[in-house]
């Protein structure tokens, strides 16, 4: 009996070791199991980038953690989340995108770690003052808007354009996070270019090539906003080259502008093209290894042209790219609304040169009886300066206009340090950013990217180190007090 009673004791216990790791596993799977559903129901909801998205999230708590370890890695992460493209995910009523995701935890990061280590949560340069009198009078401009739910988009992109310079001034110390983080972004950006080209349609030309059919466009939502985005890339990326120590980091840089010049070609985008030739009009008055350079390429680039003009006027492609060239000097093209757009911005001007029409409002006041002049809605002016003009007034344009020349005002600064032979790859890291900046102001005369996250993200972390290469490469004196950075 005593030994009958030792074994009911022990069986519970040889059965719970017995069945206890199948249990175990039988529990992981499940838990597993209800994981991933999770994750593929978060990702579905990013539609075509759903799963990039399902490969990030596991990532999340370790990029975090890496940025709080190290801020520099935050501006990493922003332009890792470009190929997500304009992918969102809906919270209550707002709509977060995936680029103006990862710069609020960007920020929010950096700052914390900042904090933590008793600075500023946030860099900050002297030019950037213009921008925030921008944003200030934004607010003022709101009591105008008629939609007032755009104006506090509007308000929202303006301010986190700002926003994201600052993160990027914090978390760049030297010119080699600069270069660091301007090659992560050759990378993401060539990453891009190349599915757009192996997808590359059939182009088609209506209306003496003003109207194209099948132009590049990639990931994002137009054609222009494309070659906005190779301009700027292809120019950096020029600037890296020319700046390269070693051949294989030459080629590199060079191929990747390479891949940008192309996907810029293809997308048909005349005011990028304008924009490119002004930045590299800069790059090769800036740069003497710049017009070493263009005068060692011009025999083959002439040469090469010459044969597509000779054997490809049977290919669609280059008519249609031939055709668009013409374009640029042809103004009577039935489909080019560009004169009336501008027409109706100078109207609006006129009618509240103190406050405009609200942030986000141009397209609304165009739609009004009154708007006369318009004969073709559109949602912006096609110029940015008209467009800030027409929504904020003439005060904000002044504001907008103020911040390009203190930009170039620091730029100028820091040139005036690089003029001897030794900063020779430094100087070519600020003239290649410098030309993209300058492609971006002049490609403003003919395109409004405003509230576009990838374009926006682009455009203002190139302005946040352009001014951390200024501050490193100015005098102690100047940047300390000159240009106002800390």
């Amino acid at each position: 009996m005593a030994a009958q009673s030792a074994l009911a004791t022990r069986s519970p216990r040889r059965w719970i070791r017995g069945v206890g790791p199948s249990l175990g596993a039988g529990a992981l799977l499940v838990s597993s199991i209800a994981l991933g559903a999770g994750l593929i129901a978060v990702a579905a909801g990013f539609g075509n980038a759903a799963p990039i998205v399902a490969v990030a999230i596991p990532l999340a708590p370790i990029v975090l953690i890496l940025i709080l370890r190290d801020p520099r890695m935050g501006p990493f992460l922003v332009f890792a989340a470009f190929p997500l493209g304009f992918a969102a995910v809906s919270i209550g009523m707002l709509d977060l995108q995936a680029v103006d995701a990862a710069i609020l935890i960007v920020t929010l990061l950096v700052a914390l770690r900042r904090l933590t280590d008793g600075k500023a949560p946030l860099g900050w340069a002297r030019p950037l003052g213009w921008w925030l009198a921008l944003v200030v009078w934004g607010v003022i401009s709101f009591t105008s808007a008629a939609d007032q739910g755009e104006s506090i988009q509007q308000l929202g992109s303006l301010l986190t354009a700002l926003v994201l310079a600052c993160v990027v001034i914090a978390a760049c110390q030297d010119l080699a996070d600069v270069r660091r983080l301007l090659t992560w972004f050759a990378i993401v950006a060539v990453g891009i270019i190349i599915p757009a080209l192996l997808n590359a349609g059939q182009l088609r030309a209506y209306y003496g090539a003003s109207l194209v059919e099948g132009r590049l466009q990639g990931l994002f939502i137009e054609p222009n906003e494309l070659g906005a985005f190779c301009s700027m890339g292809a120019l950096v990326t020029a600037g890296l080259a020319l700046g390269a120590t070693t051949a294989w980091t030459r080629l590199f840089y060079g191929a990747a502008a390479g891949f940008l010049l192309t996907g810029l070609t293809m997308s048909l985008s005349r005011g990028a093209w304008i924009g490119t030739v002004a930045g590299m009009a800069f790059l090769f008055l800036s740069l003497r290894d710049a017009r070493r350079v263009l005068l060692t390429l011009s025999i083959p680039v002439l040469i090469v042209a010459t044969l597509l003009g000779a054997f490809g006027s049977a290919s669609p492609q280059v008519e249609v790219v031939g055709e668009r060239v013409r374009a640029l000097i042809d103004t009577d093209q039935p489909y080019e609304s560009r004169p009336e757009i501008w027409a109706e911005a100078r109207r609006q001007i006129q009618e509240d040169p103190l406050t405009g029409e609200g942030p986000g409002n141009f397209g609304i006041a165009s739609r009004r009886v009154a708007s006369a002049s318009l004969t073709v809605y559109a949602p912006h002016a096609h110029n940015l300066y008209l467009n800030f003009g027409a929504e904020l007034g003439l005060p904000g344009l002044t504001f907008f206009v103020a911040f390009i020349v203190a930009l170039s005002v620091a730029g100028k600064k820091a040139f005036q340090t690089t003029s001897s032979g030794r900063h020779r790859s430094d100087r070519a890291l600020l003239a290649g950013l410098s030309a993209a900046l300058v492609a971006a102001a002049v490609h403003a005369v003919f395109n409004v990217f405003l509230g576009n996250p990838i374009m926006d993200a682009t455009t203002w972390s190139l302005v946040g180190v352009f001014l951390v290469v200024t501050r490193q490469l100015g005098t102690t004196e100047n940047a300390a007090e000159g240009t106002g950075y800390r």
